[in-house]
């Protein structure tokens, strides 16, 4: 589907499908999803770059991800890496409520090659997503400017990293207290105001 621009489904679509890929759209701009789509998959993967001892370029336009309540609830990774065109992420209530961690590397080293989300600018993520995840990782985002979690998002999150988001500058906890981090760090958001978060 080389000329797919717009991938849009509605409520309850494919909610018995347990695997999903997107890999090789490469006029793909949106991503829109109604609540509980792909109910039942246990991984979803969207690769901006694949690496299978070759370097593929795969959706080399996506500019934004927009899921209903409960997509993906039962999946159990969450995995953007080498969108270089993505700039928003949202997710509505109880999205990825089994995944076990939530990573977002801006630059990440492997096997020599960089995987990068350069103009990824907010996330916005609702209530009860990400409900077993266990670490919240946000890294070389030079874009990112917020973040809106819901007030029950990342319920069980014991690490929280923040590194070296250098646009960064609101972060809406929802009434989130995170009580049960153990590790917490927050290092180079050098325009964020403190007062203000």
């Amino acid at each position: 589907l080389p000329q797919l621009q717009s991938l849009r489904l509605n409520e309850k679509a494919f909610s018995n499908t347990v695997v999903m890929e997107l890999v090789g759209l490469p006029s793909l701009e949106s991503i829109e999803m109604g609540g509980e789509c792909f109910h039942s998959v246990l991984s979803l993967s969207l690769h901006g770059i694949v690496l299978r001892g070759w370097v593929v370029s795969a959706l080399p336009r996506l500019q934004s991800i927009k899921l209903g309540d409960q997509a993906f609830s039962n999946s159990q990774s969450f995995e953007l890496i080498g969108l270089s065109t993505l700039e928003s992420v949202e997710m509505g209530k109880g999205c990825f409520s089994s995944a076990s961690s939530f990573s977002l590397h801006g630059m990440a080293w492997w096997f020599g090659s960089v995987f990068d989300l350069p103009q990824l600018r907010y996330i916005i993520i609702a209530d009860r997503s990400f409900m077993m995840t266990t670490s919240l990782v946000l890294r070389f985002l030079p874009s990112l400017q917020f973040i809106v979690l819901g007030e029950t998002a990342f319920g069980s999150c014991r690490q929280f990293v923040m590194n070296n988001l250098t646009s960064f500058v609101s972060f809406d906890l929802g009434g989130n207290r995170f009580a049960s981090v153990t590790s917490f760090a927050m290092i180079g958001l050098v325009l964020l105001d403190v007062n203000e978060t």
